[in-house]
Protein backbone atom coordinates (compact mmCIF):
# COMPACT_ATOMS: atom_id res chain seq x y z
CA UNK A 1 0.00 0.00 0.00
CA UNK A 2 2.98 2.53 0.54
CA UNK A 3 6.08 3.06 -1.10
CA UNK A 4 7.57 2.72 1.98
CA UNK A 5 6.74 -1.14 2.23
CA UNK A 6 9.03 -2.85 -0.11
CA UNK A 7 12.26 -1.07 2.21
CA UNK A 8 10.38 -2.46 5.25
CA UNK A 9 10.18 -6.02 4.39
CA UNK A 10 14.29 -5.63 4.22
CA UNK A 11 15.00 -3.11 7.23
CA UNK A 12 12.15 -2.91 9.55
CA UNK A 13 11.88 -0.20 12.29
CA UNK A 14 12.72 -3.08 15.50
CA UNK A 15 15.92 -3.79 14.23
CA UNK A 16 16.89 -0.16 14.02
CA UNK A 17 18.42 1.41 16.68
CA UNK A 18 17.86 5.01 17.51
CA UNK A 19 22.13 5.85 16.93
CA UNK A 20 22.86 8.30 19.51
CA UNK A 21 24.35 10.37 16.94
CA UNK A 22 20.46 11.50 16.19
CA UNK A 23 20.07 12.33 19.61
CA UNK A 24 22.88 14.51 20.05
CA UNK A 25 21.90 16.35 17.22
CA UNK A 26 18.61 17.16 19.46
CA UNK A 27 20.36 18.00 22.67
CA UNK A 28 19.79 21.63 21.87
CA UNK A 29 15.58 21.25 21.17
CA UNK A 30 13.78 23.05 23.30
CA UNK A 31 11.77 19.88 23.75
CA UNK A 32 12.85 17.35 26.37
CA UNK A 33 14.06 13.65 24.89
CA UNK A 34 13.73 10.55 26.94
CA UNK A 35 16.62 8.14 26.57
CA UNK A 36 17.03 6.20 23.32
CA UNK A 37 14.87 2.83 22.65
CA UNK A 38 14.90 0.54 20.34
CA UNK A 39 13.02 0.40 17.56
CA UNK A 40 12.12 -3.55 17.65
CA UNK A 41 11.97 -6.47 14.22
CA UNK A 42 14.62 -8.19 12.66
CA UNK A 43 18.00 -7.41 11.94
CA UNK A 44 18.99 -5.61 8.18
CA UNK A 45 20.21 -7.89 5.68
CA UNK A 46 23.38 -8.39 4.36
CA UNK A 47 22.85 -7.25 0.81
CA UNK A 48 23.08 -3.17 0.91
CA UNK A 49 20.42 -0.31 -0.21
CA UNK A 50 21.98 1.62 -2.93
CA UNK A 51 22.45 5.48 -1.61
CA UNK A 52 20.23 6.98 -3.66
CA UNK A 53 16.89 4.54 -3.12
CA UNK A 54 16.99 6.24 0.70
CA UNK A 55 15.75 9.98 -0.86
CA UNK A 56 13.82 8.71 -3.96
CA UNK A 57 12.06 6.49 -1.27
CA UNK A 58 11.49 9.16 0.83
CA UNK A 59 10.64 11.41 -2.24
CA UNK A 60 7.88 9.05 -3.68
CA UNK A 61 5.86 8.55 -0.32
CA UNK A 62 5.89 12.70 -0.04
CA UNK A 63 4.59 13.22 -3.21
CA UNK A 64 2.23 10.49 -3.37
CA UNK A 65 -0.99 11.52 -5.18
CA UNK A 66 -2.44 9.37 -1.91
CA UNK A 67 -1.20 11.40 0.48
CA UNK A 68 -3.81 13.83 1.03
CA UNK A 69 -6.74 10.94 1.21
CA UNK A 70 -7.48 10.37 4.68
CA UNK A 71 -8.18 6.44 5.67
CA UNK A 72 -12.02 6.25 6.24
CA UNK A 73 -10.67 4.05 9.66
CA UNK A 74 -9.54 6.26 12.46
CA UNK A 75 -7.26 3.23 14.13
CA UNK A 76 -5.35 3.26 10.11
CA UNK A 77 -4.69 7.47 10.33
CA UNK A 78 -2.49 6.19 13.37
CA UNK A 79 -0.89 3.51 11.42
CA UNK A 80 -0.35 5.50 8.24
CA UNK A 81 1.14 8.18 10.47
CA UNK A 82 3.46 5.80 11.94
CA UNK A 83 4.77 4.75 8.43
CA UNK A 84 5.13 8.34 7.92
CA UNK A 85 7.36 8.42 10.98
CA UNK A 86 9.11 5.34 9.89
CA UNK A 87 10.55 6.57 6.99
CA UNK A 88 11.86 9.44 8.38
CA UNK A 89 13.87 7.84 11.16
CA UNK A 90 14.96 5.35 8.85
CA UNK A 91 15.97 7.62 5.94
CA UNK A 92 17.87 9.95 8.89
CA UNK A 93 19.13 6.22 10.14
CA UNK A 94 20.10 4.73 6.61
CA UNK A 95 23.20 2.61 7.04
CA UNK A 96 26.18 4.90 7.22
CA UNK A 97 30.10 5.11 8.75
CA UNK A 98 29.27 6.29 12.00
CA UNK A 99 31.43 9.78 11.39
CA UNK A 100 29.88 9.96 8.03
CA UNK A 101 26.00 9.83 9.50
CA UNK A 102 27.19 12.21 12.48
CA UNK A 103 27.97 14.80 9.67
CA UNK A 104 25.11 14.10 7.73
CA UNK A 105 22.86 14.73 10.61
CA UNK A 106 24.39 17.99 11.48
CA UNK A 107 24.13 19.35 7.89
CA UNK A 108 20.95 18.30 7.89
CA UNK A 109 19.38 20.28 10.53
CA UNK A 110 21.56 23.15 10.22
CA UNK A 111 24.02 23.84 6.91
CA UNK A 112 23.04 26.13 4.23
CA UNK A 113 21.63 23.40 1.20
CA UNK A 114 20.16 24.28 -2.26
CA UNK A 115 16.54 22.61 -2.96
CA UNK A 116 18.55 20.39 -5.90
CA UNK A 117 20.93 18.93 -3.28
CA UNK A 118 19.99 15.95 -1.28
CA UNK A 119 20.05 17.46 1.79
CA UNK A 120 17.36 20.10 -0.04
CA UNK A 121 15.27 17.06 -1.67
CA UNK A 122 15.34 15.91 1.76
CA UNK A 123 14.24 18.37 3.74
CA UNK A 124 10.98 19.25 1.30
CA UNK A 125 10.13 15.37 1.96
CA UNK A 126 10.31 15.40 5.47
CA UNK A 127 8.33 18.76 5.49
CA UNK A 128 5.69 17.32 3.68
CA UNK A 129 5.25 14.23 5.65
CA UNK A 130 4.85 15.96 8.76
CA UNK A 131 2.04 18.00 7.18
CA UNK A 132 0.55 14.17 6.17
CA UNK A 133 1.03 13.28 10.07
CA UNK A 134 -0.21 15.94 10.96
CA UNK A 135 -3.42 15.78 9.16
CA UNK A 136 -4.02 12.12 9.25
CA UNK A 137 -4.11 12.30 13.28
CA UNK A 138 -5.36 15.78 13.71
CA UNK A 139 -8.54 14.24 11.98
CA UNK A 140 -9.19 11.72 14.59
CA UNK A 141 -12.45 13.48 15.93
CA UNK A 142 -11.85 14.46 19.59
CA UNK A 143 -14.55 12.10 20.85
CA UNK A 144 -12.67 9.26 19.37
CA UNK A 145 -11.97 6.47 22.21
CA UNK A 146 -9.09 6.30 20.42
CA UNK A 147 -7.55 9.89 22.24
CA UNK A 148 -8.71 8.45 25.66
CA UNK A 149 -6.78 5.06 25.17
CA UNK A 150 -3.77 6.76 23.72
CA UNK A 151 -3.64 9.86 25.59
CA UNK A 152 0.16 9.65 25.78
CA UNK A 153 0.33 9.56 21.66
CA UNK A 154 -1.93 12.51 21.67
CA UNK A 155 -0.06 14.45 24.04
CA UNK A 156 3.22 14.09 22.57
CA UNK A 157 1.46 14.89 19.14
CA UNK A 158 -0.14 18.11 20.60
CA UNK A 159 3.66 19.16 20.14
CA UNK A 160 4.20 18.63 17.05
CA UNK A 161 0.89 20.22 15.53
CA UNK A 162 2.31 23.38 17.37
CA UNK A 163 5.30 23.39 15.65
CA UNK A 164 3.13 22.87 12.15
CA UNK A 165 1.14 25.77 12.87
CA UNK A 166 3.90 27.81 13.47
CA UNK A 167 6.29 26.09 10.52
CA UNK A 168 4.69 24.70 7.95
CA UNK A 169 1.60 26.53 6.48
CA UNK A 170 3.26 28.48 3.49
CA UNK A 171 1.34 27.19 0.73
CA UNK A 172 4.87 26.93 -1.18
CA UNK A 173 5.80 24.31 1.68
CA UNK A 174 8.81 26.31 1.98
CA UNK A 175 10.08 26.46 5.64
CA UNK A 176 11.86 29.70 6.24
CA UNK A 177 13.66 28.62 9.95
CA UNK A 178 14.50 25.06 8.87
CA UNK A 179 16.93 24.60 11.62
CA UNK A 180 14.67 25.74 14.26
CA UNK A 181 11.89 23.70 13.07
CA UNK A 182 14.07 20.78 12.91
CA UNK A 183 15.50 21.02 16.12
CA UNK A 184 12.21 21.13 17.83
CA UNK A 185 10.62 18.75 15.73
CA UNK A 186 13.32 15.75 15.77
CA UNK A 187 12.79 15.05 19.32
CA UNK A 188 8.98 14.61 19.05
CA UNK A 189 9.39 12.93 15.78
CA UNK A 190 11.25 10.05 17.40
CA UNK A 191 9.07 10.27 20.77
CA UNK A 192 5.93 9.75 18.77
CA UNK A 193 6.86 7.53 16.65
CA UNK A 194 8.04 5.16 19.73
CA UNK A 195 4.43 6.07 21.19
CA UNK A 196 2.52 4.70 18.71
CA UNK A 197 4.88 1.74 18.05
CA UNK A 198 4.23 0.93 21.53
CA UNK A 199 0.29 1.35 21.29
CA UNK A 200 0.27 -1.21 18.70
CA UNK A 201 0.28 1.03 15.43
CA UNK A 202 3.39 0.25 13.93
CA UNK A 203 4.46 -2.15 11.56
CA UNK A 204 3.58 -5.99 11.69
CA UNK A 205 6.30 -8.54 11.04
CA UNK A 206 5.12 -10.60 8.11
CA UNK A 207 3.69 -13.96 9.08
CA UNK A 208 6.46 -16.68 8.19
Amino acid sequence: MFALRPLANRLSLRALPLRPAILTATRRAAFPIRQPRQYTTAPPPDAPIPPEKWIEVLEKTASAPWLGALPPDHADRLRRAYTFLFQIVIYLGRPQEQEQGEQYLVAFESAPAPPESEIGRARKAVAALTRAIVQDISSIPLGSPLRTQHTGVFDIFGALQVLHDVHLTEPDGEIADWRTFWGRAQPIILDLGMQLDEAGFGLKDDPK
